[in-house]
This record gives structure tokens, C-alpha cells and sequence, in this order.
């Protein structure tokens, strides 16, 4: 840290030429490890004459655009207006995660199969991209391949446009039966002639 920034710690703080001690925070450096509390106007107070980034953009416009203490700063925002959300003891800061999943991811791929893909290795390119991404599959995945040219079909599942076309990634070996099965699907696709404009 800068000398121009030790400038800026607290009275309760201690600090030496290489290594700061601050125990209150500071807006600039916000990651210092050992910051426990907020330096406000009274417990822990603020050096609004310290040269630093937070006293450049932290001001208080109803005090002549005085320089802030982090606690003040924090309760200018909207979140506090007209006393909502106080402050509370915790007993612990330590947090608790709950993760959310998904029961099933479903991929609907609608693929140019017109005669335009035919030139500059657009087909190989495409085939070798999805079957990279098929190999990566989780089960219980379901995936839909739609390809269009002069037409569209379905084709995987049951080859219709409806909820049958999905193939859905089981858990045996990981999927890969039904994997082994889209890069078919895939390796197979070609030219379906010109792709066709409906103009409603």
C-alpha cells in the first residue's frame, strides 16, 4: 500500500511503512484482510483528508460534498430509505449454499441444411462442433435435432415435430448408446436444397 493510502486508516488502526494493519475498512481497499468493521463517524472514524479513491468518489452532498465514512456511504443506498432493512446482530458470517438443479436439460437444435452449407467446409465444421458437444452430454439430457433445407424434419427420436423427437441421454455408460446415435445422425446429414423463405 501506497504511504498515501496509510494515510487513510483509522485511529484505531496500526500500520507500518510495508504492511497495513488497518482493522477498519477502507472504500479503496476493501480487500485488506484483516478489515472487521466498517469505518463510520463515531466508533471507527473516517479520515476524510486521506488522498485516496474513496474520498474522491464517495462525497456527501447535503455536507458540502464532504468526503464519506464507508458506513454513511452504505446507508445512502435506496436499500435503507425511510428505515427499511436495519441492522441486526448475526452469529455467524459464515454462509450456507443450496444448490438448484435443473431435473433435465432439453436442446432443441435447428440445423442450415441447405445446399449453401455444401461450400467451405461449412457441413464438416458443423459435424465435427456437435459431435464434440455431443460426447459431452449429461444423462438425462434431451436433445432435438430439426434440420432445414427446401423443408424441415425431425430427425431423431420418432422423426415427427412434436415432443417425439427429443432422444433423451441415459445413464447407462454414460449415454452411450443414444450418443453414439446422434453422431450418426449427425454424420449423415447433407444437402436439402435451397433453403426456402415463407413470406407471410
Amino acid at each position: 500500500m501506497m504511504k498515501q493510502e496509510i494515510s487513510s486508516l483509522t485511529p484505531a488502526s496500526l500500520s507500518a511503512d510495508n504492511q497495513n494493519m488497518a482493522l477498519a475498512s477502507m472504500g479503496s481497499y476493501q480487500y485488506t484482510d484483516l478489515v472487521s468493521v466498517f469505518c463510520d463517524d463515531e466508533y471507527f472514524p473516517h479520515n476524510h483528508a486521506a488522498q485516496n479513491k474513496h474520498n474522491d468518489q464517495c462525497l456527501d452532498e447535503t455536507r458540502d460534498y464532504e468526503p464519506m465514512s464507508t458506513w454513511t456511504t452504505i446507508l445512502k443506498h435506496t436499500d435503507f430509505d425511510y428505515g427499511h432493512n436495519g441492522g441486526i446482530y448475526v452469529d455467524s458470517t459464515v454462509p450456507s449454499f443450496t444448490v438448484v438443479k435443473a431435473s433435465s436439460a432439453k436442446f432443441v437444435l435447428v440445423l442450415d441444411n441447405s445446399g449453401s452449407m455444401g461450400s467451405c467446409s461449412r457441413f464438416e465444421n458443423l459435424k465435427t462442433t456437435l459431435k464434440r458437444w455431443v460426447d459431452n452430454l449429461k444423462p438425462h439430457t434431451k436433445v432435438a435435432i430439426v434440420r432445414f433445407g427446401s423443408s424441415n424434419v425431425c430427425a431423431t427420436g420418432d422423426e415427427t415435430i412434436t415432443k417425439g423427437c427429443y432422444v433423451e441421454i441415459s445413464d447407462e455408460n454414460t449415454g452411450l448408446a443414444e450418443k453414439t446415435e446422434l453422431r450418426g445422425i449427425i454424420d449423415r446429414m447433407g444437402d436439402m436444397g435451397a433453403t426456402t423463405w415463407v413470406r407471410h
